[in-house]
């Protein structure tokens, strides 16, 4: 296994661990502001990996899986993939990406307000 693909497996379960920790901690504690932070985590870092993947679909270099982009966007980061996919026009093509994620999306606002309430 590369360095680069050993750097991307370390980071991926570092940042969903640190994610979901947070989102547990908000369900648990009935928190907002944590699920609000892990939140932010997610879609940032979801964000981040369709930006990194779309580059490297350009420079024809070693790709983002496609699992770890579905990993992501279900365990709380679909509006952050979703957001890339339309500001890069990545993974636009492909008719799961397209219905998945606005789906996914969906799934999280009606968890969000089923917790809150």
């Amino acid at each position: 296994m590369g360095d680069y693909l050993k750097a991307h497996k370390r980071m991926f379960f570092l940042v969903l661990a640190a994610g979901l920790v947070l989102l547990i901690g908000s369900w648990l504690r009935k928190e907002a502001t944590l699920l609000l932070l892990g939140l932010l985590l997610l879609n940032t870092y979801s964000f981040i990996l369709a930006w990194k993947d779309k580059r490297a679909a350009k420079k024809h270099d070693w790709r983002v899986p496609e699992a770890s982009l579905w990993t992501a966007a279900i365990l709380g980061g679909a509006a952050g993939l979703w957001a890339a996919m339309l500001l890069f026009r990545h993974k636009t093509k492909h008719l799961s990406f397209r219905l998945g994620v606005p789906a996914v999306i969906c799934l999280h606002v009606w968890l969000a307000l089923a917790m809150i309430r």
